[in-house]
């Protein structure tokens, strides 16, 4: 009987600690704030396996990019995805419209980021399993308010 009284203890210890977990989990602008550089870069790549449009471990440098942009409203973006010939026609797109969802889904207007899908790249460096041809170059730009 103690041993029932102890598990049914614990598991409610672990409820109760999950909640209290979920409950403080950051928001969306403290993981836009956590993920600002110190210095902003003004290029970023991804790289892909072939026929997929989430490149991996790409979820960090795009909230980067996010915060970035975020932090100064007058920083657009352009996207310039590119595919190996070997890939479907529209996988270029596909890569840029993702990373556009994934921009806007944490926040930046749409209107700042400029999509160009580019279609088949010569490669970039050294690499026999394509993924130099299957990227995305993300390439961001402050724009300056006009003189008045």
């Amino acid at each position: 009987m103690i041993k029932r009284i102890v598990t049914r203890l614990g598991l409610a210890l672990t409820i109760a600690a999950s909640f209290a977990l979920s409950a403080c989990a950051p928001t969306d602008q403290q993981k836009l704030d956590t993920n600002l550089p110190s210095a902003v870069p003004t290029a970023y790549m991804l790289f892909y396996d072939k026929n997929s449009d989430t490149a991996a471990d790409s979820e960090h440098l795009l909230m980067e990019v996010a915060a970035v942009m975020e932090s100064s409203k007058t920083i657009k973006a352009s996207v310039n995805a590119f595919r190996s010939p070997d890939e479907a026609a529209d996988q270029d797109t596909l890569r840029a419209k993702a990373v556009l969802a994934f921009l806007v889904e944490h926040g930046v207007d749409a209107s700042r980021v400029m999509v160009n899908p580019l279609g088949v790249a010569d490669a970039i460096g050294h690499g026999d399993d394509g993924s130099a041809l299957q990227r995305v170059e993300i390439f961001l730009s402050p724009v300056t308010a006009p003189a008045t």
